[in-house]
């Protein structure tokens, strides 16, 4: 139990950080003068902004397949937590398989970010470094109050943290 939590919580963190370096297109329900890219305040050029569309459709590609087993494993976890039978063996293996693959989906975003950092100007990479210090969070790091969900939406007491999360 205290192994799952765990893992639990570095997923959390892990799916916290993907948002960082995401870029918003005008649809993404920015005010107007917040700059262009991926953060108010980074003033992307159209160039970075193409060449970063262009990762993330990169990184999308790459992290889906994992995203998709990522989702089955949790359903399998989800299945044998309510089986009649307990199998504690079975539900370690598929917990162990969680833990790898969201490691593996955490290295890809990693390298992703860098890549995005690697698109900036000296003075854009000392924002995106002070985010990326920062954990992603506070109206310093991303321009927005805590209680901002990093997906253009707030969070209230009626939301969920998270998908599956209950209050």
């Amino acid at each position: 139990m205290r192994r799952s939590i765990i893992l639990l919580a570095v997923g959390l963190l892990i799916a916290a950080g993907s948002g960082l370096a995401q870029p918003r297109g005008p649809m993404s329900g920015r005010g107007a003068g917040e700059g262009k890219g991926p953060r108010p305040g980074l003033a992307m050029t159209d160039e970075q902004e193409s060449k970063m569309s262009d990762l993330r459709v990169k990184f999308l590609k790459e992290s889906e397949p994992v995203r998709a087993d990522l989702e089955k494993q949790q359903s399998a976890l989800r299945l044998e937590m309510t089986a009649d039978k307990f199998n504690e063996s079975r539900v370690r293996s598929i917990q162990a398989e969680i833990a790898k693959m969201q490691g593996e989906l955490g290295v890809k975003r990693a390298v992703h970010q860098r890549a995005v950092r690697d698109l900036l100007t000296p003075d854009q990479q000392k924002q995106f470094d002070t985010r990326i210090l920062a954990g992603g969070r506070g109206p310093n790091a991303l321009g927005r109050g805590p209680m901002h969900d990093g997906r253009g939406r707030g969070r209230g007491t009626d939301r969920p943290l998270h998908r599956g999360a209950r209050r």
